[in-house]
Formats: C-alpha cells, structure tokens, sequence
C-alpha cells in the first residue's frame, strides 16, 4: 500500500468564504422531507443487501473526510433546479405506485443535484464518487443476476469439457452422470460480485487519487469476484460427481462459497498495492492543481437564492404527496362494476362460512373482498371484487406476489378481445383446482378506467391519487370448464360481460 500526498482537488480554493449555518439547515431539511424513502433502507439491506450498512459507512466518513471542499460554494449552476424538480416529482411517483426501487434509486441523484444547484461544479465534483458508492447500496443490482447466471454456466460448461467431465447443459441446468446441479439465481454470483465492488471501491477512495488507478482496482476486484463465484460452481459439480452427489455441501455450500470469496479477496490485496506502483510510473496527468481550481464565492452575496430554489424545487415532490394525502379518498363502493351487464342479479357470498369455500384470486393486501354468484348452481358464474384503497408496500394491487393464481397452478393466460362495441380488452386465464377448471376473465379498474395491462394500472395509481379517486380493483369474473373443455365457460362469461351471446362468426 503507498503512502500518497494529499489530493489538490480537496485542498481548500483561495478566497473561500466560510459557508452560512443556514445552507446546511437547508441541506438538512431537504434531507428530512425524504425521510419515508431514508428509513426503508435498514429493511432492505437486512432482507437481502446486508453490505448496505457498510456501503452507508464509508459514506459517512467520505462526506465527514471532505466536509471542508463540500461546503465550498462556487458560482450556483441554476439548470440543476429543472432536474432537481424531475427528481423530486420522480420521487412522487415512485412513492405512489410502491416502486421502491425508483424512489429509493432518485435519492443520490437529488442530493447531488441539490449540490450543484446550491454550491457549483467545484464541490459537486468531489461529491459524485460518494453518490456513486452509495449506489452499490441501492436495490437496483438484481437486474444483474440473469446475466451473471448466464455467464456463469457458459464457463462452467467449458471448464468441464476441458477437463474432460461428460456434462449436459439444458439452460441454468448441468446435468451429469451422478445427478442434477441448478444454476440458481443464488449461484449468479451477485453477492460475492457486489461485495468484491464494495470492497474495491472502499479501497480506491480511501487509498488511490487517480480516477484511472481506481477503475483498474474496481475492474479488478469484479474480475477477480466473477472467477471466484465461478471455481465454486465448477468445484461443487466436481464434487458431486466425485461423491455421487453424497456430499453434505450438496444441501448446504454457502460457508465453502464464503471461503473461496476470502481467497480471491486476498488475492485483490496482494494485486491492489502492484496496480498503484504502476500507476506512479505514469505522468501525473491527470492532477489538477490548486490554482487552477475554480474560485469560491461569498455564499452570503450568492447562495441565498439558490438555497431557497433548490430546496423548494427537492421538497415540493414530498410536500405534494402530503398534501394530497390530507385530502380524504371517498370510501363508497360502487354497488354495481362498470363493464358488465347491468341485468346480471348477483347474490352476495360469504367467503368465511361458505361451504366449500368459494374460488378467490391469489391476492393478498386488499382492503376488502366481495364475492357474488349468479346463475344456477351446476353453471355459476362468480365475480370477485378486490380492493385497495390505501396502497403501500406489502398492499398494494399491482406486485410480483400478486397474481390471479399459482403459476403452478395456470394453464394459460392471455388477452382476449375486443368483445364489444367499445373494444373492451380482458385477460381469460384458465386455472386448474382439485375439481376441474375454472376459467377467468379479469381486469383492473384504476382511477375509473379498466385496463387488462398490469403496466398501464400501476401508471394509473398516479391519477387515482390526485384526484382523489375510490379504491382500485382488481374483477374477476370465473365459472367452471366441462371436464377439460372451456367451449360452454367461454359463453357464459362473454354473456355475463356483455349481456349478448357469443356471434357465430366471433371469437374472442
């Protein structure tokens, strides 16, 4: 490890004026108006990205290393205002249809825009690499685990026929002589990849002042992290194959992938302190000197302004979505769904002392279920209701726990249409149940309009909560099959919908 002198880019400018109490207040209230996203982080991390807590950590002290170069206000960049207003609405909507990802993901983005909005370039600059370590915190790598899953049989597929292991490969799957292997999405090797970066990028800040020595660490140590998840997938098959798939590591070999990461991180520490020896060899190109640097303005003549912009432009996505939240939504449940004919008489079910229990989407975090029944007991025709009126995380319409039945379960699903004259679109889904079949024509009804697209319903939150709208719905209309045969259910439900009967010549 070299010692390196201070870097220029964080020695204090000429002429700097001590920042005012209040710019940091503001920092501080701007930060606090997000503070619904702020505490979601702890949860998130201890579910499935334990590294966060370093990641936040490292953070904390960058920003307390180079406080001074932070608080540094230059000439206020005011094109900032316009993005950080975006972000701040972004925000809006991210928090409204429960997309976590996104207002969890515009954080950094907003803080940093903030920065540049109030203080300038200059101390901006120094605050994108802490921006972009606190991004390895965010739930935003599991796009990742598809690629890297790929990645990692088609290695392992050559490393066994180099070695002359007679293998098959059928997707994420290495079948050999003793038995089945399972590329898993834990097998991807995202954690070990993530930490491996977290661990580099640590490194390069805290030890590396070119930009070019800290992209060779981090490239490094991601190389180094991929080769590693790979020799465990390549060791676990040798050893099945070895023992006949007895091994105890078959059923449990997180503590062995542990092990082989620590080897490969050794590995990253005996190359680290070679790479930055390297570099030194170099010009010192990419240096910047003090006096070149931009020089600092008096906040107090400049930044008042550009503290209140900024700041009411971050805050006015939170101070949006609260104000419409004091605004009550009407609770009235509309005693009739739009969309199916009016002349249907239904009868209430009750589906805690009915016997047997009535068929329901598997659905969780409704409100309130209603389920109706129509029609003679050896054809009945059943509608299901469900709603969301105040939706969040863990109760929300649209979410990967939410489908109409187990995928276990479903035979086909697909749009149909258009049935009417107003070229109503429904999904039909066939559902297999211990007795039978059943199919089902569902769709939502969000902010008053119905749509079959999961897509298009969940964008529809955004006006539902504006405007103040009644519950969102999921309606689901579902009768029987004759045996294995859905020709007479296809006909009762396009009758129950429409009111008419299928045309001869339609298909729907």
């Amino acid at each position: 490890m070299t010692a390196l002198p201070p870097s220029p880019t964080r020695s204090a400018p000429a002429h700097s004026a001590e920042t005012p109490w209040w710019v940091g207040a503001a920092l501080g209230l701007t930060v606090v108006a997000f503070s619904f996203s702020w505490l979601r982080f702890p949860s998130v991390w201890m579910a499935s990205r334990s590294h966060g807590f370093a990641v936040a950590a490292l953070c904390v002290w960058l920003i307390w290393r180079d406080r001074t170069v932070l608080a540094e206000c230059s000439m206020p960049y005011r094109p900032a205002l316009l993005v950080l207003l975006g972000l701040s609405l972004t925000w809006f909507v991210g928090v409204v249809v429960s997309a976590q990802v996104v207002h969890l993901g515009v954080l950094p983005l907003l803080l940093l825009s903030w920065q540049l909005a109030v203080c300038g370039k200059p101390s901006t600059r120094v605050a994108i690499p802490i921006a972009a370590t606190f991004s390895l915190a965010l739930p935003i790598w599991e796009v990742l685990i598809w690629p890297l899953q790929q990645l990692t049989v088609l290695v392992n597929s050559v490393a066994l026929r180099a070695v002359g292991l007679e293998a098959e490969i059928r997707g994420t799957t290495i079948s050999i002589p003793s038995g089945t292997l399972v590329v898993a999405d834990s097998c991807a090797g995202l954690n070990f990849f993530m930490t491996g970066v977290t661990v580099s990028v640590a490194y390069s800040l805290l030890f590396a002042e070119r930009w070019s020595t800290r992209a060779q660490l981090i490239a490094t140590a991601a190389l180094i992290s991929l080769v590693a998840n790979w020799v465990r997938v390549f060791g676990l098959v040798v050893i099945a194959h070895a023992t006949k798939m007895q091994s105890s590591l078959m059923q449990d070999h997180a503590t062995y992938g542990w092990i082989i990461f620590l080897i490969a991180l050794l590995v990253f520490f005996w190359l680290a302190p070679r790479l930055e020896r390297r570099a030194e060899r170099w010009p010192q190109s990419e240096a910047v000197s003090a006096s070149g640097s931009p020089r600092a303005t008096d906040c107090r003549a400049r930044v008042p302004g550009a503290v209140i912009a900024a700041t009411c432009a971050a805050v006015s996505g939170p101070l949006l979505f609260v104000l419409l939240s004091l605004i009550p939504r009407s609770t009235t449940t509309p005693p009739r769904v739009a969309g199916i004919a009016p002349h249907v008489a239904w009868t209430a079910v009750a589906a805690e002392s009915s016997s047997p229990v009535p068929w329901s989407p598997a659905y969780v975090g409704a409100s309130e279920t209603r389920i109706l029944q129509t029609g003679p007991p050896a054809d009945v025709v059943q509608l299901n209701r469900l709603m969301y009126r105040s939706q969040g995380q863990g109760s929300e319409l649209i979410s990967a726990a939410n489908r109409i039945a187990a995928d276990s379960l479903m035979i086909e699903d697909r749009f149909i249409g258009p049935l009417d004259q107003q070229l109503r679109i429904v999904r039909q889904a066939v559902v297999r149940e211990p007795s039978g079949l059943r199919m089902v024509w569902y769709w939502y009804r969000v902010a008053g309009i119905d749509t079959p697209s999961r897509n298009k319903a969940k964008l529809l939150e955004v006006p539902a909560f504006v405007w103040r709208t009644p519950a969102s719905e999921l309606i689901a209309v579902s009768t029987r099959c004759a045996a294995t045969e859905c020709a007479a259910a296809t006909q009762r439900l396009y009758r129950t919908v429409t009111g008419r009967e299928i045309p001869l010549a339609g298909n729907p």
